[in-house]
């Protein structure tokens, strides 16, 4: 398989290299942010210790990888604007992943630091809090506030 990468310069091999590693960020980023989300309401409401808990969520998480197969992998891939990759060139695909990488890597951090329960899909969280906010502001309108 190492010889796909045989007729690469140097500064591409090296920001692929890079993006290896962001993406093995990411990765790191969204498992214990997963895991958090998971285990949170189990410990809260003591229904099982802490230790049980997140060993539990790393085995079915584990599991899940296994046997869902890459499903989400080829979602994501699905998002690329594959014909305006194709017809760039390698520095500007690359920019555009590394974009990408980066506002996910921002995204799970933020969520996490604010303790909103992030999903890995922004847009379905952003439709959520549109939705809640255009709800929110009805009832302003109708009530004088908004709980």
């Amino acid at each position: 398989m190492l010889h796909l990468f045989a007729g690469l310069d140097l500064h591409t091999g090296l920001l692929l290299l890079l993006a290896l590693a962001f993406v093995l960020f990411y990765e790191a980023i969204n498992g214990f942010h997963d895991t958090a989300n998971a285990v949170a309401t189990v410990i809260y409401t003591r229904a099982m210790r802490s230790q049980l808990a997140v060993v539990m969520a790393a085995v079915f998480n584990f599991f899940g990888v296994l046997l869902g197969g890459l499903s989400v992998a080829y979602a994501i891939v699905h998002m690329l604007p594959t014909d305006l990759l194709l017809n760039m060139g390698s520095a500007h695909g690359l920019a555009m992943v590394f974009s990408m990488l980066l506002a996910a890597i921002i995204w799970n951090l933020g969520t996490w630091y604010f303790g909103v329960a992030g999903v890995q899909f922004p847009h379905a969280d952003w439709r959520h809090y549109r939705h809640r906010f255009n709800q929110c502001d009805d009832d302003r309108h109708v009530s004088g506030g908004c709980a």
